[in-house]
């Protein structure tokens, strides 16, 4: 009997216990990066620590996929050389050693530079003679802003709008709005009536702007307003101040330096922008 022939033989088999959790072959941890950042020439390592029967096996499959178990995106085995596939095609170092026993040796995913496309779900499946069992877990690729710009803007005598812009991010982020009078120590607020519109850019990023509309009898003495955006599920978080007063020269607070995109957000976006 050839090798593949006997290949295809055990992996038929194994099939008939996909839905079965063994007790002698077990996913002990499953190693992946909660968060990392878009292209960085980094290397993302997800590793699948795994154990086997003390009396060892005769077949072993590892396989991982992306988002789902549709989308194969690696797989090795006893026989088997370390390949990829799917979206991680040509995108992972396949002669990465995980450990230097032999059935557990090209285990792991060594993904060079992850981008933003690479965020999603993992899942590590292990297949024996004597069992399949199957973990997954989340990577989030998070690509910082490119721009934030906090600006103030007077649609009336009596009231300022105040507008939070952010370029080139993912994922999707959240923005908020503070009021804080400068005389007290105390007393930062988060504004209720900040609306938030995101989309999405052609390269798979998100734009957002965040604006609220403030009357000048709420507000007591000069005023900071603060917007703060964070990335759900990250660390990752940016911050613009600018200064209010009545009768005051307005400004704007442009932030660190992110490299602008060039692109504009209309005034007609923000129905409180009196122009």
């Amino acid at each position: 009997m050839s090798a593949w022939t006997r290949w295809a033989a055990g992996l038929a088999w194994l099939a008939l216990l996909s839905a079965q959790v063994s007790e002698s072959v077990n996913i002990t941890e499953l190693r992946v990066p909660e968060v990392v950042e878009h292209n960085t020439n980094s290397t993302a390592i997800l590793d699948c620590v795994y154990d086997l029967p003390d009396d060892g096996v005769n077949l072993l499959l590892v396989k991982w996929y992306f988002g789902d178990e549709n989308h194969q995106v690696y797989q090795w085995g006893l026989g088997l050389e370390p390949a990829g596939s799917g979206v991680l095609k040509g995108r992972l170092h396949l002669g990465h050693v995980a450990s230097p026993e032999l059935l557990k040796k090209h285990r792991a995913l060594s993904v060079s530079n992850p981008t933003v496309d690479l965020s999603g779900t993992y899942i590590c499946r292990v297949m024996t003679n004597s069992g399949v069992v199957t973990e997954a877990k989340k990577m989030i690729v998070y690509a910082p802003a490119r721009a934030m710009n906090l600006t103030q803007d007077k649609p009336s005598p009596s009231s300022v709008n105040i507008t939070c812009v952010v370029e080139g991010v993912f994922p999707a982020p959240l923005l908020e709005v503070f009021a804080k009078r400068e005389d007290k120590e105390d007393g930062r607020r988060l504004l209720s009536n900040v609306i938030q519109r995101t989309e999405a850019t052609e390269e798979g990023r998100f734009d957002a702007v965040a604006y609220a509309l403030v009357e000048d009898g709420s507000l007591e003495g000069r005023t900071t307003f603060e917007c703060v955006m964070t990335i759900p599920e990250t660390q990752y978080r940016l911050q613009r101040h600018i200064s209010y007063a009545s009768g005051a020269t307005l400004a704007a607070s442009i932030g660190p330096p992110c490299t602008q995109t060039g692109r504009q957000h209309k005034a007609a976006s923000n129905p409180y922008l009196g122009y």
